[in-house]
């Protein structure tokens, strides 16, 4: 209990002691630590206010899933990279830390996470969204000391026990514990027991006050190696298995296989002062990170060490503004290379060695060590640590790169009369006019019609005469380029003397040049100009030759050229403000390089080539990097450590070590191309919540109870939910502590959404009103550098149905259905029975009035059938008059018989609506006669007769009759047709093509039509008197009264016909004034069967006449307008 007591007075003083040295360094180091300027962003801190529990931290560990364990003053904190959770003491819970410091954190061989407290081993089982301990009281001889370390030691029952009070093992079957090293073999002193740790064999080596011991379970004996007095211990053995540790003097590399001492670092060689808290905190050994340093905290700072060189290096100033120069106790390294750091004081900082090293000096209005604008223009580094910074507003800097100290330089009124100070504000350019400038003490400032020339040693400043410099180079043997104008009219490219008094013109460039943007020197020695014009002008020092670069359209030279350089290909690289890239290869082809091939802005300054060929450009989208093999572009953003989105064009300069500054509008960077690596561990992706409306999924209640109550969420890998839990929330995390905060997220509800959704930074993503069924919830994440886990994590849902949407309710449904159908069909059928019986009735009764009605209806139709063989007999007499005309047809047709029977079956299927005009006629007297006979007969009755049912039936008879007679004068009128075509059959096709005058046979054709259509004019005034040629004519006289008879049929009341004659061709046209034709009918009205004249027509007299004249070897087409009329035009070859 003395010795509890002295040490918690100790505590207490050092923390007064911590905070006087705090307040005091950061009194002293005010202008340098929070406006330092230079200073690498690789380290974030971690405080309560991200969640963290308290931020005197004891213990760091990473567990097998990747989240981040830390033991603090408060609590236990388990980090995901997205939150905190936190475990702590709760009085009314048993299962809650029994004790809120926690000192240690591991994992057995079975995954199960180990705590350590005071008093205390406890053991974590997670459940739902957080998890519950089983606690272990540890023997009073072990009580009031801190659990130092856990270790397993490889038989699958005990844990390593390193406790203030030694060494124990702890049987995790039966919760006993044995001592395995105690005050027997260490004396009477308290916390004398550090670190241990197992090795491959798992033996265990205890880091103590009194030597380091070594432990072999197997046998069960105990040993001392050594007797240094050792105050602090790492966690784990280093990469070549040695155990690190620190004592009073030094730093000490232990090798367990040999048991000897194989390295050691004198403290003496730490160059700090002592501190006050020296002999309570002597330093802590943390953590060996990838790259192989070994991290150390001595006397309030970071230190690295590389136990291959023994280089010893104080970490920036970056670390100590994180941690507050306070003492960092703990360190681990996790997975992926990020390096955690523990403070009693401070809470957490993180340093990833991935994150992009980039140097970053701006101004700060409010200290003096900062740049004096932040709108970059020129750079220049001279050889001796120094740059020298030009801004659009703010004169000059200087920039001590070992100090980091800055000298600003203004313009001044003042300063410009007496010549001693910078000429003014807005600088362009800096550049050494000495081809040694390491050994020189000058440099000259430029702008457009302004050069001033400064002694970096006396600070003396004097005016150059050159006027309209904007750029400027030195070639390879020294002498400076550049262009100016003469008399303020021409402008010439041309060389300025050392002195920079003098201005040689080489090389006219017009009137309208006024700029030089850029120039270089290429291996073949020829020089190249970027001008304002646009324009790129190339000089061959050893041929004395200009030319002018030519581009091939429609690749065309952008308005603004920015810079250039060679690459170790030979290739000259041109940026533009709008353009792109131009890519000159060493046969002067080009091809341009812009947001089409993946570049992230067109608006590009400046450009680079590192030591492994890959392209920097600086530009309004960031810094990008480019492999011109690959064709990849990797984008770097304010987020990575830029000053800002946009750059500067003559901002921008590549040192002799590779180096390259990049200058914008928000400061200036600086930065090596070997030190950006990208982070190439896909992370890990976990569910960290699933939320249920707004509650918790294993705080649901369900049917009564939770079967996710006691599973991790983590775990999950299905869930099913009722019908009205549809509305889910997931929350995930991608384990990957790079830059946390830009990992990406994309996810996909298989079943719901038909595509993943976009990658974005939120972790959180909700669907609402799941209709029943099963889905998967697909996430994959990526890391800040944009490194996917493709395999991501899946989680199966299924969403039961409501008792009203299951299968057996839609079966009752349709059971119920199918008895109301048979009901109301039942109750149908029984009322139609009833009704039918009444019918019976009535219709028995109607039946026996109607019959008598029937009687006299008879007589009636026996007069009727007196009338129809009348009717009869009329058309017997029409069929003799039918006979005839065929007879008359076939002796004008002669010997084109049998062909023309043929022909004529198909005309008077064509025209069997045309009857002739004798039976018409005797068809319409017997109608007249019926009617007087009906009317006769209507009058012999009286009123109430004749709306008796007999004369009813009787009308409806006559009416039949009626129908029948118009039926009768249907076909009349169809013979009639025939006989008209029959009549223009005067020639029969047997005859053969024979020679005669064509204009005879179409006036006989005329005659036969006339004798029916004598009511149509036709005009043949402009026919030929005679055209003799040689043809079928039975079949031409057929066509000509087909079109005829059509013409008159579609009411033409004019027909014209015209005819002219060639030495190879006659041509006839017919044209009529009737109905006319569509356009859709036109392109069809040679169709077989296709007719306009309705049903009973058959719509292949057209057809016919067409195949007749193609026989011929001729055409006939025809023209219509509708309302208008028709033309048709045939064309017969002449042949006499």
């Amino acid at each position: 209990m003395k010795h509890q007591c002295q040490h918690s007075a100790i505590r207490v003083k050092c923390r007064i002691y911590q905070c006087l040295w705090g307040v005091t360094v950061l009194l002293l180091s005010m202008s340098s630590c929070l406006a330092q300027n230079g200073e690498e962003r690789a380290f974030r801190r971690l405080s309560r206010l991200d969640g963290l529990s308290n931020e005197e931290i004891f213990s760091i560990y990473q567990d097998r899933n990747g989240i981040m364990w830390f033991g603090t003053a408060d609590g236990l904190n388990a980090y995901d990279g997205t939150k905190f959770t936190v475990y702590s003491h709760r009085e009314d819970d048993s299962t809650s830390l029994p004790q809120n410091s926690v000192t240690h954190i591991a994992e057995d061989a079975n995954g199960i996470l180990w705590v350590g407290t005071k008093d205390y081993l406890c053991r974590f089982i997670p459940k739902g969204a957080s998890g519950e301990f089983v606690s272990y009281r540890l023997p009073t001889r072990v009580q009031f000391h801190y659990v130092r370390s856990i270790l397993d030691a490889g038989d699958n029952r005990t844990l390593y026990i390193v406790a203030g009070a030694g060494a124990f093992a702890f049987n995790k079957r039966d919760f006993s514990v044995r001592s395995i090293i105690d005050e027997r073999h260490l004396g009477k002193r308290p916390e004398f027991a550090s670190r241990a740790i197992t090795d491959a064999q798992k033996k265990l080596w205890i880091a103590t006050l009194a030597g380091v011991f070594v432990y072999d379970g197997q046998t069960n004996r105990l040993r001392r190696v050594n007797d240094h007095s050792i105050i602090n211990a790492m966690e784990q053995l280093d990469r070549d298995g040695h155990f690190w540790y620190n004592t009073p003097d030094s730093i000490l590399a232990f090798d367990p296989r040999t048991e000897r001492v194989v390295k050691a670092i004198s403290k003496q060689r730490f160059p700090v002062a002592p501190s006050i808290l020296e002999n309570i905190h002597a330093g802590f050994v943390l953590c060996q990170s990838f790259d192989g340093l070994i991290w150390f905290q001595y006397r309030q700072t970071i230190w690295t060490i590389n136990p291959y060189t023994d280089e010893i290096k104080e970490h920036t100033a970056a670390v100590r503004t994180a941690l507050n120069n306070s003492g960092c106790i703990c360190g681990f390294t996790d997975q992926t290379g990020v390096v955690w750091l523990g403070d009693n004081v401070r809470g957490l900082a993180m340093w990833s060695p991935y994150k992009p090293k980039f140097r970053l000096w701006r101004h700060n209005p409010a200290y003096a060590n900062s740049l004096s604008n932040d709108y970059i223009r020129g750079i220049w580094e001279d050889g001796k640590n120094t740059a020298w910074i030009c801004t659009q507003f703010g004169g000059l800097n200087r920039i001590d790169l070992i100090t980091s100290k800055i000298r600003q330089y203004r313009f001044d009124d003042d300063d410009k009369q007496k010549h001693k100070g910078v000429g003014r504000n807005d600088l362009w350019g800096v550049f050494s006019p000495d081809k040694n400038a390491a050994g020189q003490n000058r440099i000259w400032l430029y702008k457009e019609y302004f050069c001033q020339e400064m002694n970096t040693t006396t600070e003396k400043f004097r005016f150059l005469p050159i006027r309209a410099i904007s750029f400027m180079l030195r070639d390879s043997e020294g002498i400076i380029w550049t262009l100016d104008t003469l008399d303020n009219a021409a402008s010439y490219l041309g060389t300025v003397s050392a002195d920079g008094m003098r201005f040689f013109p080489k090389k006219s460039m017009g009137n309208n040049i006024v700029r030089l943007d850029a120039a270089i020197q290429d291996r073949r020695g020829r020089l190249w100009f970027a001008l304002f014009s646009p324009q790129v002008v190339r000089y061959d020092k050893a041929r004395e030759l200009w030319d002018t670069l030519r581009l091939t359209p429609p690749i065309r030279l952008a308005d603004m050229l920015c810079s250039m350089t060679e690459d170790h290909l030979g290739n000259i690289w041109i940026t533009t403000k709008g353009d792109g890239v131009y890519v000159f290869d060493t046969n002067d082809h080009v091809h341009n390089i812009t947001e089409k091939d993946g570049l992230p802005n067109n608006n590009v300054y400046g450009v680079f080539e590192d030591k492994h060929g890959a392209m920097w450009f600086s530009c309004d989208k960031g810094i990008v990097r480019y492999d011109p093999i690959m064709k990849r572009f990797r984008q770097y953003t304010p987020d990575d450590g830029l000053q800002g989105w946009e750059f500067n064009r003559m901002a921008h300069y590549q040192t002799q070590q590779g180096g390259i500054y990049f200058g914008g509008t928000d400061g200036l960077n600086f930065f090596h191309p070997d030190s950006l690596r990208d982070n190439p561990h896909p992370p890990r992706v976990r569910l960290t919540a699933v939320r249920v409306g707004d509650k918790p999924l294993h705080t649901l209640i369900m049917n009564g109870g939770n079967p996710y109550r006691d599973v991790a969420v983590s775990e999950l890998r299905s869930v099913e939910l009722s019908h009205d839990n549809n509305t889910l929330a997931f929350d995930v995390a991608a384990v990957d502590y790079s830059a946390p905060e830009l990992n990406k997220y994309s996810w996909k509800l298989d079943g719901f959404d038909k595509d993943w959704c976009e990658p974005t930074v939120e972790h959180t993503t909700k669907y609402t009103n799941l209709a029943p069924g099963k889905y998967t919830f697909y996430v994959r994440a990526c890391n800040s550098d944009g490194v996917w886990n493709r395999n991501g994590f899946a989680l199966l849902i299924v969403i039961q149905p409501a008792w009203y949407q299951r299968w057996w309710f839609y079966g009752v449904c349709a059971a119920a259905l199918v008895f109301a159908v048979f009901g109301i069909v039942r109750v149908r059928v029984r009322a139609v029975e009833a009704r039918n019986r009444l019918l019976e009735v009535e219709v028995h009764n109607r039946t026996k009035e109607l019959r008598l009605a029937n009687n006299e209806i008879q007589r009636q139709l026996e007069v009727q059938d007196e009338q129809a063989k009348e009717i009869e007999l009329r058309n017997t007499e029409l069929g003799i008059a039918l006979q005839d005309l065929k007879m008359t047809q076939s002796q004008l047709v002669h010997s084109e018989r049998m062909n023309a029977i043929g022909m004529l079956t198909a005309g008077v299927m064509h025209e069997i609506n045309n009857p002739n005009a004798i039976t018409y006629s005797a068809i319409i007297q017997t109608r007249k006669k019926l009617e007087q006979l009906r009317e006769y007969f209507f009058s012999l009755l009286d009123d109430e007769s004749k709306s008796s049912p007999e004369v009813q039936k009787y009308q409806e008879l006559s009416n039949e009759v009626f129908s029948r007679l118009e039926l009768a004068a249907d076909g009349a009128n169809r013979v009639k047709s025939i006989v008209v075509n029959l009549q223009g059959m005067t020639k029969h096709q047997e005859e053969g093509d024979q020679s005669r005058d064509l204009i005879v046979e179409l006036t006989s054709t005329l005659k036969l039509f006339r004798m029916q259509f004598q009511e149509v004019e036709i005009i043949t005034d402009v026919l030929p008197e005679s055209i003799v040629m040689k043809a079928n004519f039975g079949e031409i006289n057929q066509v000509f009264l087909n079109l005829l008879v059509n013409a008159a049929q579609a009411g033409a009341t004019k027909i014209v016909l015209s005819g002219t004659q060639t030495a190879t061709m006659v041509k006839l046209q017919m044209t009529d004034n009737g109905k006319g034709m569509s356009e859709q009918t036109v392109s069809r009205v040679f169709e077989p069967f296709y007719s306009t004249k309705g049903v009973g027509n058959s719509g292949l007299g057209l057809s016919i006449s067409k195949k007749i004249i193609e026989r011929h070897r001729g055409t006939i087409s025809v023209q219509s307008t509708l309302d208008t009329g028709t033309t048709f035009t045939i064309q017969l070859p002449f042949a006499g």
